[in-house]
């Protein structure tokens, strides 16, 4: 064994590096550009690559930049110059009075595609009027805000929640139209929170504990395995 030899054994590779697969847009891509070189009339709308030169423009700059020494690595978001830039854009195309969101520069349309459905809000459902119907959550659930059920009286409400259920403080579950508690289940996986006086409404079934703080209300039934946690508050058995 010679000095750049590497024992059999330290060869393998993870598991993750063996799940890895070649791009599927640029095998696509090297196929289209092999039946273009071959003489064949193809449209190449594989990997959104430009099918012209670089502008003359963006050239020069990129060189007076490099000549500048403009060349480190620029924040995530995008130069805060070019971020401005683009905002001001917007707002001349859109009117004057339009409130363009802060820009983020990418580096090209992948990323500003698939980036952002990576990394969705915290489900909430607070200030939202939920039609009768079954819902569910994959993660934590919160009611930042005072939630409506609108429905008639013989209308159901499920909501299953795949983490904690959290309600803060002074926010309400508000039943209109009809609509009884006795129809609204709300079964989650994690722990349940209702806030300091707080008001919920309907049934809570919880695989681990329900908490409610002081002064708190419910008009319905708190079910769980391990502890149901009461502080001065007013329960209601709903109407059957």
């Amino acid at each position: 064994m010679n000095a750049w030899s590497i024992p059999r054994r330290r060869q393998a590779l993870g598991n993750r590096a063996l799940a890895l697969q070649p791009s599927a847009t640029l095998a696509v891509d090297a196929r289209a550009k092999a039946l273009i070189a071959s003489g064949v009339d193809v449209v190449n709308l594989t990997a959104g690559e430009p099918d012209f030169p670089t502008p003359a423009g963006p050239s020069r700059a990129g060189q007076d930049a490099i000549a500048a020494g403009f060349t480190k690595y620029t924040p995530t978001a995008g130069i805060p110059e070019l971020r401005a830039a683009i905002a001001d854009k917007l707002r001349e195309d859109n009117g004057p009075g339009s409130q363009p969101a802060p820009a983020v520069v990418s580096t090209r349309a992948k990323p500003a595609i698939c980036n952002p459905p990576m990394a969705p809000p915290r489900p909430r459902a607070g200030g939202l009027t939920p039609a009768p119907c079954r819902y569910n959550w994959p993660s934590n659930c919160g009611i930042s805000n005072d939630l409506t059920l609108a429905g008639g009286p013989d209308d159901v409400w499920i909501l299953q929640i795949a983490g904690t259920r959290e309600e803060a403080s002074a926010k309400n579950v508000i039943l209109t139209g009809g609509a009884q508690a006795k129809n609204v289940f709300w079964a989650t996986a994690g722990a349940v929170s209702i806030g300091t006086q707080a008001h919920f409404e309907g049934t809570i079934l919880s695989k681990t504990m329900v908490a409610m703080k002081t002064k708190a209300s419910i008009n319905g039934r708190l079910l769980a395995p391990t502890a149901v946690t009461l502080q001065m508050n007013t329960l209601l058995s709903p109407a059957l």
